[in-house]
């Protein structure tokens, strides 16, 4: 008998894409998040610790970021504006790339 001993990745890369209302593409950034030390990584190079917080989608601060389910939560918010029709897209991923 074989036992699957599969571990979750520890780290996710995102190539997070801002679109215009026309779908064409506006900017990208790659953000790499850190799921066993908690942080995410931006293109500036900046380095945020994720919280978990269920007060805020996503609050950032000085060098924390407090997201609702941490940094899973934040992971999944990245991979849903991170699309053509996201309402969220450009606002959210222009904000992001930019830190």
């Amino acid at each position: 008998m074989e036992i699957n001993t599969a571990i979750a990745p520890q780290t996710e890369t995102i190539n997070l894409t801002s679109y215009n209302i026309h779908g064409q593409k506006l900017r990208e950034g790659i953000i790499k998040i850190d799921f066993e030390k908690e942080k995410v990584i931006f293109p500036s190079g900046k380095e945020y610790s994720v919280l978990n917080d269920y007060e805020f989608t996503y609050k950032i601060l000085k060098g924390t970021i407090k997201a609702a389910g941490g940094i899973n939560g934040l992971c999944k918010f990245f991979n849903e504006i991170n699309t053509k029709d996201s309402p969220f897209n450009p606002c959210c991923t222009n904000l992001f790339i930019e830190l």
